[in-house]
């Protein structure tokens, strides 16, 4: 038990320790968490889905690709702009949202799992005439990996709903006072970032 649940820290650390890791490239922070974007124009033209490669004071920076995520190496052929005045409304969302939340809520609720086990060890405990029968049960490793699995369905149900929401949608209408209210929250969503790996470095 104590074993087992050892490993499972050990992962989450590794998992939080990877994700941490700060990318610099000139004087931009790759965003591992980037997203794909889709850009209509003042026009009512709609561009191909893209990722949004970057954001500066007046323009966005996309490439037009057919993968959904991009690393720290890759070098794109061809990165496309178009400056505020020309986008009438954008939306962005995650890379595969649903796999990811639930992921990271599989993992978190494994904690849970423990929580569930430990709960029901000392419910069966208490349990008059039939709870010292019961309580051996609930220390088999089959009853303690059933507890794990629970905690960890429920949170990827959980993080997979979150993950659902990872959507966001912006209405510039070629406004500057709307592209500098959106101008932050864009370049958090961007691969390469001003901002995303600050947070990540002073953590």
């Amino acid at each position: 038990m104590k074993k087992t649940i050892g490993l499972l820290i050990g992962m989450l650390i590794w998992v939080i320790t990877a994700s941490s890791q700060v990318l610099v490239r000139d004087g931009l922070y790759f965003n591992p968490a980037g997203r794909q974007v889709w850009i209509m124009d003042m026009q009512g033209k709609e561009y191909p889905r893209a990722l949004l490669y970057k954001v500066s004071k007046d323009s966005l920076f996309f490439v037009e690709t057919m993968s959904k995520k991009m690393t720290s190496e890759s070098v794109p052929t061809e990165i496309k702009s178009i400056h505020y005045s020309q986008v009438k409304s954008l939306v962005t969302l995650r890379n595969s949202p649903g796999k990811q939340g639930a992921l990271v809520g599989g993992i978190l609720g494994i904690p849970l799992g423990i929580g569930i086990n430990a709960l029901a060890d000392q419910t069966v405990e208490s349990t008059p005439v039939l709870g010292s029968w019961f309580v051996d049960a609930y220390d088999q490793p089959s009853m303690v990996f059933g507890s794990f699995v629970l905690g960890a369905g429920i949170g990827a149900g959980v993080g997979a709903l979150l993950g659902g929401l990872a959507k966001r949608k912006w209405e510039i209408d070629g406004f500057y006072e709307r592209y500098q209210e959106a101008i932050l929250d864009l370049d958090k969503r961007a691969f390469w970032s001003r901002t995303a790996g600050k947070r990540r470095s002073s953590n």
